[in-house]
């Protein structure tokens, strides 16, 4: 396993380095911050499996000894703009892993191709497709960073709002909820 430090200061080295400008052109963003997530460590014991989830791709991740009947449900961040299960796999991972859980990172649809609120859309029919296939509300967890923070909140107001039962817990990690700016 990856020292959860030795990750964190790759993370921060790159961040101190790089220009992340995300007023960009959309394709330059996503293509500086693929590259810059592409070189976070992951464990070598991980296992990742392209898949689906509510018919979105998503990718699914184990380590030894994760329940079969718990799942992290992950959103990435990336300002809504970028950023991929692939990307934040290692992240995804660890985090169920900490949890003793399965996860799924799911890619959901980036703006400014699917404006809101398909993003928002897609993390509620990912979180409903979980229950459907039979994993127990207390058995779940929604997390993400950034922007998929603050999306795990808007899931979870919105989950409320339609009756879904909600999850075990949930993890906002820097959340973008604060959309004024200021």
């Amino acid at each position: 396993m990856a020292e959860k430090n030795e990750i964190l200061e790759a993370l921060l080295a790159s961040l101190r380095e790089g220009e992340l400008d995300f007023g960009r052109p959309v394709e330059e963003t996503r293509a500086y911050f693929d590259a810059m997530l592409a070189g976070m460590p992951v464990a070598a014991d991980l296992t990742f499996t392209p898949g689906t989830l509510a018919n979105l791709p998503a990718l699914h991740t184990s380590s030894p000894g994760a329940a079969e009947d718990a799942v992290l449900l992950y959103l990435h961040g990336g300002a809504y703009i970028s950023g991929n299960p692939q990307g934040y796999r290692g992240l995804a991972a660890e985090l169920a892993r900490a949890t003793g859980a399965r996860g799924i990172a799911l890619d959901y649809r980036l703006a400014p191709e699917h404006p809101f609120p398909a993003a928002l859309d897609d993390a509620v029919a990912g979180y409903e497709a979980l229950l459907a296939r039979g994993f127990a509300p207390g058995r779940m967890v929604l997390a993400g960073d950034s922007a998929g923070g603050g999306l795990t909140a808007a899931t979870l107001v919105a989950l409320r709002d339609k009756g879904v039962p909600l999850p075990a817990a949930a993890l906002l990690i820097s959340p973008w909820a604060d959309w004024t700016g200021k």
